[in-house]
């Protein structure tokens, strides 16, 4: 058996593979620029999202808090990787409900080591309705989430 043949099997049997999905036109469109066609960030500047964010979609917490990054954008000081991060996540809340669903959805999947539940245009519009929060308190929450071992 050669060994690209090995390699592709052990990569399809592994648990990332399994939970993978199609880039959605959204991600590839609004986010791709900073975070990477495979949501792998650029280190030191724009925070890996693959492999990280299916631990915060496992949480009601976490999941209000990945729509509320998504729709009003984050700013502060932030810890990735052992690394500190400083800078601004822009909002995106000109997307729709479906947009933001689809990207929340391929992020949390990206390199995920446990299913995340697919997030819903639902979900979605239930944060929007709700007082928008400024980008800062938005990065306060992620400190939090953090302390709580929610957010990696």
């Amino acid at each position: 058996m050669s060994r690209a043949w090995i390699v592709a099997v052990a990569l399809l049997l592994s648990p990332a593979a399994a939970y993978a999905q199609a880039v959605p036109q959204a991600y590839k469109a609004n986010c791709q620029m900073c975070h990477q066609s495979a949501a792998q960030g650029v280190p030191g500047v724009y925070p890996r999202l693959a492999g990280r964010m299916d631990k915060v979609a496992a949480s009601e917490d976490g999941r209000r808090y990945l729509i509320a990054v998504l729709l009003h954008g984050q700013t502060g000081r932030i810890m990735v990787d052992g690394k500190p991060l400083s800078g601004a996540m822009l909002p995106y809340a000109r997307l729709a409900d479906k947009d933001l669903a689809d990207i929340l959805t391929y992020i949390s999947t990206a390199g995920a080591r446990a299913k995340a539940r697919p997030f819903t245009p639902a979900e979605v519009a239930a944060v929007r309705a709700a007082p928008k929060l400024p980008a800062a308190k938005v990065g306060e929450e992620r400190g939090r989430l953090a302390t709580a071992g929610i957010v990696p």
